[in-house]
């Protein structure tokens, strides 16, 4: 068994990767945002994620959420580092109104998704879609779309249809295995419920794999190609007709 001491090292070591590996995504999508986007932190815990994020776009505005208590105390201080930082303390999904949460000994394994653990204890928690906090001003249309809510990103995205067509990235914890029971939706469906909307899976980030090395979930970035295709076309459009007025002159 290993000791307390040497978890902590492992967590700390996990949490140093994952973070290097946000960054390398972030920089490779830093094209395809614009200077100040403005970007959503779904299942934002202590804001580390956000913080990762102003370090490549200092300038942006972020709304984040999170209905776990345990946080409290790193959120805080997340939102004290920045001006342009708004937190909420609900869930995300595809209904407004009250949802189970299941709080687990690992927080970070906390979940909204019905499933049959027996670990940890059930309490309810304010649900609310983002398409609403949208219709009502409470926050702005993103750029960038960030979730790792425990198996529970397909069901925040159906409540975002809305929203969707005009975020440009979206980085999401996805799953290989069904870590959550048959609620838990894979990477393939993920990718199959985004299609449609033009997203595309752009690249891997970090990898979760068990004691034995099987590979259970991997963070996936999407890019809107729709989104991408039209600033394309504006600045072409916008080229040519530069290029026009020159040779009028």
């Amino acid at each position: 068994m290993r000791s307390r001491v040497s978890l902590q090292k492992l967590g700390q070591q996990i949490c140093w990767a994952r973070n290097e590996e946000d960054v390398r995504i972030l920089q490779l999508v830093k094209s395809r945002l614009p200077k100040r986007p403005v970007i959503l932190d779904i299942g934002a815990s202590d804001g580390r994620w956000t913080r990762q994020f102003l370090q490549v776009f200092p300038g942006a505005t972020a709304f984040l959420f999170e209905p776990g208590t345990v946080y409290a105390d790193g959120m805080q201080a997340t939102l004290n580092s920045h001006k342009r930082l708004k937190f909420f303390p609900i869930a995300i999904g595809n209904k407004n109104g009250p949802a189970p949460f299941h709080v687990l000994p690992d927080p970070y394994g906390s979940t909204t998704v019905d499933w049959d653990g027996t670990d940890g204890k059930l309490v309810t928690v304010p649900m609310r879609t983002i398409d609403s906090l949208i219709s009502e001003g409470a926050i702005m249309q993103p750029d960038l779309i960030k979730m790792d809510i425990q198996a529970g990103e397909l069901t925040a995205l159906k409540g975002a249809i809305t929203t969707l067509p005009n975020v440009r990235v979206l980085h999401l914890e996805t799953w290989i295995m069904q870590g959550y029971g048959a609620a838990t939706p894979l990477l393939a469906e993920l990718m199959e419920f985004l299609r449609p909307l033009k997203f595309r899976l752009f690249d891997l980030g970090m990898q979760y794999r068990h004691g034995d090395g099987t590979l259970y979930s991997i963070d996936a970035c999407f890019v809107n190609e729709a989104v991408a295709k039209s600033r394309s076309r504006k600045i072409w459009s916008s080229f040519s007709s530069r290029c026009a007025e020159l040779f009028q002159t």
